[in-house]
């Protein structure tokens, strides 16, 4: 999807409080052309910043570009139930919602990851960022990333994480 202003916006998952935002939205006198998760997110994106993201409810993967910055922002959900890959190299940037579609692209050889085969043996799946394929990543649950297109440099930054148990909750 893309905004007005020219912000594209991948996304895959489902907001449960994308009513609520948009409510607050046209309070602040946006439009929408449909009534859609993916619409909310862009225009919360272009209203309240990456800020967004702490107010969504759901389970969510999305990238969002974002013209004037010349940035890329991928972001997860808290727990990670949406997927979200990427490939990084020093040419090249790839993400999708299955390794299957970055390995698609054919711009790299692809070679095995021991230490994410290790984890997937012992966990019957891999833990966040690792994969089974080197240069192959996952975002990991409660955080986003941002690509500088000009600078070709990625950040990580963790937005969310398990809160700690207080000594009260512990019996």
């Amino acid at each position: 999807m893309v905004s007005e202003q020219g912000n594209i916006i991948t996304f895959n998952g489902e907001i449960y409080n994308f009513k609520e935002i948009k409510s607050e939205l046209l309070e602040f006198g946006y439009t929408f052309k449909s009534n859609t998760d993916t619409e909310v997110i862009l225009k919360g994106y272009e209203h309240f910043g990456i800020d967004i993201i702490k107010k969504l409810d759901g389970m969510f993967a999305f990238c969002i570009y974002d013209v004037e910055k010349q940035q890329l922002i991928f972001a997860r959900d808290r727990i990670g139930i949406k997927p979200l890959f990427y490939f990084f190299d020093s040419q090249n940037l790839i993400w999708a919602s299955e390794i299957k579609s970055i390995l698609s692209a054919h711009i790299f050889e692809p070679k095995i990851n021991w230490k994410g085969v290790k984890l997937n043996f012992m966990y019957q799946t891999t833990i966040s960022p690792e994969t089974c394929f080197e240069n192959i990543y996952s975002v990991e649950p409660g955080h986003f990333m941002v690509f500088d297109t000009e600078k070709f440099n990625l950040k990580k930054i963790q937005y969310w994480k398990i809160p700690e148990p207080s000594s009260q909750n512990i019996s």
